[in-house]
C-alpha cells in the first residue's frame, strides 16, 4: 500500500519538472530576476554572476568580491518588470537599501536594469544597469510606477541597433 502513493508522488514530481522545463521566457523572467537579487541581498556574488551577461561577468565579480564583508543589503524591492514586445527583453526597476561599513547610514538607491533572455542557456541575464541614489524623502517615489509600463519618454536605455 505504501508503494502506490509513493510511486504516484514520483510520477507527479517528474511531470511537474517536465512542465517547469517548458516555461516560456516571459514566465521565468520574474523568478530569475528575483533569484539574482536574492543572491545580491545575501552577498553570494558567484551565484549572482550567473545572471550577469558573460561579457560583464569578470568585472562584476572583481567589483563585488572587492567589497568583502563590508557591504550589506538591508532590503530590496522589485518595483516593476516590463517585458518587451518579443517577451525576451525586460526593463526592471529595483529599489535597494544598503550600507557599507564602517558607515552605518543606509543608502536608498533605484536601479534600472535591462535583462535579455538567452535561448541556448534558457536563462535571463542582466546586460545593463544604471542606478541613482534616492533622497531621504523618497520612500514612495516608485509606488506609482509599479503597475504600468514605462512610456517612450521614460525609457532609460536607447534601443540597440540590430
Amino acid at each position: 500500500m505504501v508503494r502506490l502513493p509513493y510511486g504516484l508522488l514520483v510520477v507527479l514530481v517528474m511531470l511537474a519538472g517536465a512542465c517547469a522545463g517548458q516555461q516560456r521566457p516571459e514566465q521565468s523572467a520574474e523568478a530569475h530576476i528575483r533569484t539574482f537579487h536574492d543572491h545580491m541581498r545575501w552577498g553570494r556574488w558567484e551565484a549572482a554572476a550567473t545572471y550577469i551577461d558573460e561579457s560583464q561577468r569578470f568585472d562584476f565579480l572583481v567589483e563585488h568580491e572587492g567589497w568583502g564583508d563590508d557591504y550589506h543589503v538591508t532590503d530590496y524591492e522589485i518595483a516593476s518588470v516590463a517585458l518587451g514586445a518579443s517577451g525576451k527583453e525586460a526593463l526592471v526597476s529595483v529599489r535597494v537599501q544598503s550600507y557599507r561599513l564602517p558607515q552605518t547610514r543606509i543608502i536608498d538607491r533605484r536601479i534600472t536594469e535591462r535583462w535579455i533572455y538567452h535561448e541556448g542557456l534558457r536563462l535571463w541575464q542582466r546586460v545593463e544597469a544604471r542606478e541613482r541614489e534616492l533622497g531621504r524623502d523618497a520612500p514612495g517615489e516608485l509606488d506609482d510606477r509599479r503597475q504600468r509600463r514605462p512610456t517612450d519618454e521614460e525609457e532609460p536605455f536607447p534601443a540597440r541597433p540590430r
